[in-house]
């Protein structure tokens, strides 16, 4: 069973891999672009400094006298977000490379 499973994906790695034989699968589509006018005038931004405002940004002070200790959400939830994250990495190619149109 696990032979023939084995020769059916190489089987199907090599058609998809196998260049279109037929004139139309062939074709290719080419986009024309717009023709560019060399003549137009070019155009620049320029930053101009301006007076300061006076605006300050407020101050963040931590309480070092915060209680501390206990799970936070990242130490909850990393070990899923990792592990989904390499879970789609690996399942989404393999599931379009089945699902072709």
């Amino acid at each position: 069973m696990m032979q023939s499973s084995l020769c059916l994906a190489l089987l199907a790695t090599v058609s998809a891999l196998q260049a279109p034989t037929s004139l139309t699968q062939q074709r290719r589509v080419v986009a024309q672009r717009a023709p560019l006018d060399l003549s137009a005038p070019k155009s620049s931004t320029a930053l101009c400094a301006a007076d300061d405002d006076g605006y300050e940004a407020p101050k963040i002070e931590f309480d070092p006298d915060a209680p501390t200790g206990g799970r936070d959400l990242w130490s909850d939830w990393k070990n899923g977000i990792y592990i989904g994250s390499v879970a789609i990495g690996v399942l989404l190619p393999v599931f379009f490379f089945v699902v072709r149109p």
